[in-house]
């Protein structure tokens, strides 16, 4: 089966159809590894944060440094910075922890 891709679509474009549609979460694991990408996902949530009313997201991610360095939550120049978040420290699960969980 083929498809035909009659035009390429943004992710800002999915963005704005997901918040016209109503409340949407959008939840990255790891999310440190971005970092990575040649996208600049760092202003494409600081434009959602600003434009999006209905788009939230959840950045997870095992390496927490990492995770901070890549948001600059705190960095003047960062395009996150002054945006609104709320942070969730989790400490590491003991072995019964873990098997319970």
């Amino acid at each position: 089966m083929e498809f035909e891709v009659t035009h390429e679509v943004s992710l800002s474009e999915i963005l704005e159809r997901l918040n016209s549609m109503g409340r949407f979460v959008i939840a990255i694991d790891e999310a440190q590894y971005l970092r990575f990408s040649r996208t600049r996902y760092d202003m494409l949530i600081s434009w959602a944060i600003d434009e999006l009313e209905n788009v939230t997201f959840i950045l997870t991610g095992s390496e927490v440094g990492l995770l901070e360095d890549f948001l600059r939550l705190h960095d003047p120049e960062s395009p996150l910075f002054g945006r609104p978040y709320a942070e969730i420290r989790l400490s590491r699960f003991s072995y019964s922890e873990s098997y319970d969980f």
